[in-house]
């Protein structure tokens, strides 16, 4: 808090009146009053014999930024009081100044006309109490007055920068070749926007403010969710003159004044969709050619001893042109030896030269595999390498990382070669490993780094109920988009035991679903495929697990009439559906239902003919998906002459519905050689879309 200024000129050519000024302001003991300020400091005075020299004084002070607040004037010196009061006046109009006069206030007004402001008279001789009341109600209207001409003056200066940086803020903004939009946070309504947003939308100021800024969104995008109060997503916009422009658009809240604001950033990306779009047949047919190259990733294989080795991926890449890619491929030796191989593969960059690359590392690598199919993996890998370091293809900065295994379908040995690929888990029961070992063989540079490099392979042999689990280092970055830092290998380790310790007996299948979720750390992974550009790499995820087929159920049905027969349907449906919601299977009620009852009546009617000394078998497992087998025993028939029931010509006849359902439910169905057996297989999870790809590709059963 600023000191009072209690400084009071004193000037009288009476050295009496003067010793008694100075008695009457300074005081033996402090004054019983804070009205001055707590400290109770005595008045600071300073006395004189005549006005001239206190004039004189006054001047000095004042121009050193020394203000006096009160001047006490005698009316007879040799400079009158008057004389003395406009000298006063004349450098500080503010001053308070107080006469001591012998006379009637007959002069008074004549003085008041003359210095133009008040001015106190006191009359000899002076009253003590009247005489301290009044300098002290005078010093502190004269500070008061002061603190507030200094707030005047602070509050005009901050109006003037508030001014200046308005002015500075909309010289920026108008200069700003993006859009930028304020929106209130509440009701999502534009509040301010830049120039550029008018050139862009095409409208005037008086036709954005106010305004949702939904309105502008082109067709059926779902507005977006804001709460999170960061978005940065791309978008759609429909002009004034019904045009479309293309934003990438970021959105972030900020604070003014204890006031939440959007604040929304377009910049317009039309040109580039446009580019993308003429791309973007060229981009397609290179991951079309590659699908090719790779072929259909097999989820089931049978091994020996009645085991499978199932197989799951998950993908999510980064831009259209991602990098990471794998195949499934069982290779068959001369000796009958039969091997599966997995690879996974992570490509440097996300262009569309990433693509072309990758497709010429697994035409490579197939032809290797189609010449050269019993190599040690090892080997394969050396010959991959070198044949793609002296190719010419890949610059000195392309390069991919990779992790191949050989499964013997006999042993169950397995190889595995890592070239600077993230270590892959080998779950048992609820022990892990990281292969390959820190040290250990099997852990290679990337290819292509060394023309030369000779790739060492480790092995280990599997067992029944083993899990397997790749992932490219996009799985570790995933944390990334919540701005946290990536899953270190150890940590992704760490989440793998805790949820096998939770549930020993989880499927592979079911185990990359939930460890997704737990490195995303609340991303928003079903929404991923939407908005992919929001990920900081590719994410690939390959599951293997060797199941046991003997671990499954099997029950005999036999029924005299119809109605038995769905009786046992709807039993047997009872203990399905609660053992496969159970193990979190997401089917529907009428979906398994439908699959069951049709095969079984299928099997029934068409099969026995109703015949009730034969029997139906129904056997089924659970694992990473559900497995249905129903046999017959009747004559069998040729499942590929059944006509499509959905045609014109067929659809009023009986002939084909039911297995038309079945493998509208299912995602897999297949015969035996003489149609007596219909194997049906169903997902975990279902996905129209997948089932779809995947029969475009397969075409094994060439059944509408």
């Amino acid at each position: 808090m600023q000191k009072m200024n209690r400084r009071i000129l004193i000037a009288d050519d009476d050295k009496a009146q003067l010793h008694l000024f100075r008695k009457i302001l300074t005081p033996s003991q402090p004054l019983n009053s804070n009205a001055l300020s707590d400290d109770h400091d005595p008045f600071e005075l300073y006395l004189f014999n005549d006005g001239k020299p206190l004039v004189d004084f006054f001047k000095k002070e004042s121009e050193s930024g020394k203000r006096v607040p009160l001047c006490i004037l005698d009316m007879q010196m040799s400079m009158d009081g008057l004389e003395t009061a406009k000298a006063l006046r004349a450098i500080d109009p503010e001053v308070f100044i107080i006469i001591i006069t012998s006379y009637e206030g007959v002069f008074h007004k004549d003085l008041l006309n003359a210095l133009k402001k008040e001015v106190y008279f006191l009359k000899k001789p002076i009253q003590k109490e009247e005489f301290l009341a009044l300098v002290t109600s005078l010093l502190i209207s004269r500070n008061n007055q002061q603190a507030l001409h200094a707030a005047y003056e602070k509050l005009n200066l901050a109006h003037e920068k508030i001014r200046e940086n308005e002015a500075y803020l909309k010289a920026i903004m108008s200069a700003i070749q993006t859009s930028v939009m304020i929106i209130d946070p509440e009701d999502f309504k534009i509040m301010d926007a830049n120039p550029y947003t008018m050139e862009m939308l095409q409208c005037g100021k008086e036709d954005l403010i106010g305004r949702d800024m939904y309105e502008f969104r082109a067709g059926d995008q779902s507005v977006c969710d804001l709460n999170s109060r960061v978005v940065s997503n791309e978008y759609a916009l429909r002009t004034r003159k019904d045009d479309i422009v293309y934003v990438r658009r970021s959105v972030k809240e900020t604070r003014v004044r204890k006031k939440s604001y959007l604040v929304q950033s377009l910049l317009d990306i039309t040109d580039i969709r446009r580019f993308m779009k003429k791309q973007e047949i060229s981009i397609e047919l290179a991951k079309y050619l590659l699908r090719m190259i790779n072929g259909i990733s097999s989820r089931h294989t049978c091994l020996a001893n009645r085991l499978n080795l199932f197989f799951d991926a998950i993908y999510f890449p980064c831009f259209k042109e991602g990098g990471d890619h794998y195949f499934v491929r069982t290779l068959d030796f001369r000796n009958g030896k039969r091997k599966t191989m997995i690879s996974l593969k992570d490509q440097s960059g996300h262009e569309v030269g990433c693509i072309l690359r990758s497709i010429i590392t697994d035409l490579t690598h197939h032809a290797i595999l189609n010449n050269e199919p019993e190599l040690p993996l090892g080997e394969i890998i050396t010959i991959l390498n070198h044949t793609i370091y002296t190719s010419g293809i890949f610059n000195a900065n392309d390069f991919f990382t990779s992790v191949d295994v050989v499964i013997d379908h006999q042993s169950l040995e397995m190889e595995y070669v890592s070239a600077g690929h993230p270590r892959f888990f080998l779950i048992r029961g609820t022990e892990i490993s990281g292969l390959p070992e820190h040290g250990g063989q099997g852990r290679n540079l990337p290819i292509p780094v060394l023309a030369d490099m000779r790739y060492s392979a480790g092995r280990c042999r599997l067992q029944s109920g083993d899990k397997l689990i790749f992932y490219s280092d996009g799985l570790n970055d995933l944390s990334k988009m919540k701005k946290k830092d990536s899953f270190t290998y150890a940590m992704l380790k760490a989440s793998v035991l805790e949820i096998i310790r939770r549930n020993p007996a989880i499927s592979v299948s079911r185990l990359m679903s939930v460890l997704l979720d737990t490195v995303s750390q609340g991303s928003d992974i079903d929404k991923l495929s939407a908005s992919q550009d929001a990920l900081p790499d590719d994410i690939t995820m390959l599951g293997l697990e060797i199941e046991d087929e003997t671990d499954e159920y099997e029950k005999v049905l036999k029924a005299d009439t119809l109605a038995d027969l769905n009786q046992s349907i709807s039993d047997l449906h009872l203990q399905f559906f609660k053992e496969l919601k159970q193990r979190e299977f997401e089917i529907s009620d009428l979906g398994i239902h439908s699959v069951m009852a049709e095969s079984i009546i299928n099997a029934w009617i068409h099969g026995n003919h109703r015949d009730p000394d034969k029997s139906i078998t129904v056997q089924w497992r659970y694992g990473n998906d559900f497995h249905l087998a129903v046999h017959d025993q009747g004559q069998g028939f040729d499942y590929q002459q059944i006509s499509d029931p959905r045609t014109e010509e067929n659809i009023v006849k009986g002939s084909g519905r039911g297995i038309y359902i079945i493998r509208r439910f299912a995602d897999d169905v297949q015969w035996d050689k003489d149609g007596r057996t219909i194997n049906i297989t169903i997902k975990s999870c279902y996905d129209d879309m997948e089932k779809t790809e995947q029969r475009r590709k397969k075409k094994l059963i060439r059944l509408w």
